[in-house]
């Protein structure tokens, strides 16, 4: 019943759950706890700051699900690509997906795979992982200094790299 449901998920709730688990915990909570302790209250701020991390939490999200995909197969999770894969699939390829994904199995994570090479998704992915890199890269663009403490579009650009660098996720 669970992986009916979870299998059920639009895209939407996908872009929910990964700020909400990826981008809020990782990235806006710590940063917004800096700036608090520095003595930066201001929400304008605060916000400004989220707006970057979360396009980056995205970027980030979509690297793994690129990364992992047999291992979030086999485990049944909430990826970019099973959400698209069921928007977009067929009614027989959905069928195969929701006879398929999140068993264990080489036979159904190929199954599944077979799937997504169908729907070219691996292609898809890839042009939108670079499309949210460069929202990501636009937003740090837009702003000029937040602040006196060093959060700079610098600060923004570092991270980014370092997100690319060490595969951060």
């Amino acid at each position: 019943m669970f992986l009916q449901l979870h299998l059920m998920v639009k895209f939407n709730n996908w872009k929910t759950l990964t700020r909400c688990h990826v981008s809020q915990t990782n990235y806006c909570l710590p940063i917004s706890l800096a700036m608090n302790l520095a003595g930066l209250h201001d929400v304008k701020l605060h916000a400004l700051a989220h707006a970057i991390l979360h396009e980056m939490g995205y970027y980030v999200e979509l690297n793994r699900d690129l990364r992992n995909s047999d291992n979030d197969i086999e485990d049944g999770r909430l990826t970019w690509l099973i959400s698209v894969a069921l928007q977009r699939g067929t009614p027989a390829q959905k069928e195969i997906l929701q006879a398929n994904y999140g068993i264990p199995d080489a036979h159904n994570v190929a199954a599944v795979k077979q799937v997504y090479k169908e729907m070219k998704l691996k292609r898809m992915l890839e042009a939108y992982i670079s499309e949210k890199r460069e929202d990501a890269l636009r937003r740090i663009q837009g702003i000029s200094k937040l602040d006196k403490a060093g959060m700079s579009q610098e600060f923004f650009f570092k991270l980014m790299d370092n997100m690319d660098l060490n595969n951060i996720s």
